[in-house]
């Protein structure tokens, strides 16, 4: 066995995992080789039916640092999220998608920028990886390496309209554990979209959020935007139920803090969700040759021709920066 367990470790690094036995331990390995920083992973075990268990039970005797939690029934990456917490010992908690990896010394960088402005989260740029092609296609943000954006729910928000280019709601954060546990803050029992509550939970809550330019973290694709395909791996669908819901709890959660143009940006969502969804499905449906259905899904998105305008301006506008 390799690493002692230790009492306070820097980093807490939440992995949940779903029948990932593919690939899980890339992920666990790219949080247990983060130089300058001393790291806990915890594993979340969403009640897999693959070989996840034996595989966690195993880097964790190999390991110390490696921490098992096993649910019992599937309850999605909100829910199997907030159970890593609960056990969760460092100063620190960042989180990683079992089919991401961290890139090395990122964890440490972000570290460092976290004392350095006195932020209680701090995120970074994401490279995305095509699951078609197994390589980067590009950057998430288009900020420069040495850019440092501090984070408020007004820049959140305006970079977070649905089918945009550029969606801020990708980032990927690590929060300091006081601050959660002294304000409550954890994700929902979501299955779509409770990054987007989580992190307007953090900023209601009056976090200092500071975002690097410096890629670090290498996000997956649901869908490749360079092949077109889908992830196998992804455990992820889209839910217009669960995105209108996500919505919803914030409205009902800031209505006494934020601030009315934050309300009134969070008011357009919803349409502007239900819309995005459906010009995802006529383009799907067009891709496939079913032009009936690529019609009326093209049609439904027409009929709130407003948020539509706003999806295609964030998508196709001219210089996808952030706001």
């Amino acid at each position: 066995m390799t690493g002692a367990r230790l009492d306070t470790p820097n980093v807490s690094v939440l992995i949940p995992a779903f029948n990932m036995d593919r690939v899980l331990e890339t992920a666990v390995a790219s949080a247990l080789d983060q130089d300058g920083v001393t790291v806990e992973v915890v594993v979340i075990d969403d009640a897999s039916t693959d070989g996840t268990p034996d595989l966690v039970a195993g880097m964790a005797r190999k390991d110390a640092r490696v921490h098992p939690v096993r649910l019992q029934e599937n309850a999605g990456p909100g829910a199997a999220r907030s159970a890593g917490l609960a056990q969760a010992r460092g100063d620190w908690v960042a989180v990683l998608d079992a089919d991401d990896r961290f890139a090395p010394g990122r964890l440490a960088h972000l570290l460092a920028l976290a004392r350095a402005r006195n932020l209680d989260a701090v995120a970074d740029n994401l490279t995305l990886v095509d699951p078609g092609l197994g390589r980067a296609v590009g950057r998430a943000f288009p900020l420069e390496e040495e850019a440092e954006i501090t984070l408020t729910a007004e820049r959140f928000l305006a970079n977070s309209v649905p089918g945009a280019r550029v969606n801020v709601g990708w980032a990927q954060p690590m929060v300091r554990r006081d601050f959660l546990e002294r304000h409550g803050v954890a994700w929902p029992s979501l299955r779509h979209a409770e990054d987007m509550v989580f992190a307007m939970r953090l900023l209601m809550a009056g976090a200092r959020w500071g975002l690097s330019g410096r890629a670090g973290y290498f996000y997956t694709q649901r869908r490749g935007t360079v092949s077109g395909q889908t992830s196998a791996l992804s455990r992820t669908r889209r839910s217009v139920t669960d995105q209108q819901r996500a919505v919803a709890m914030v409205l009902a959660e800031g209505k006494e803090c934020l601030r009315p143009a934050v309300l009134r940006r969070l008011r357009l969502m919803p349409a502007e969700i239900a819309a995005t969804h459906a010009a995802i499905l006529a383009r799907d449906a067009a891709a496939e040759g079913r032009w009936g259905a690529a019609a009326g899904h093209g049609l439904a998105a027409l009929t709130r021709p407003a948020a539509f305008a706003r999806c295609l301006a964030a998508r196709f506008g001219p210089g996808a920066q952030f706001k």
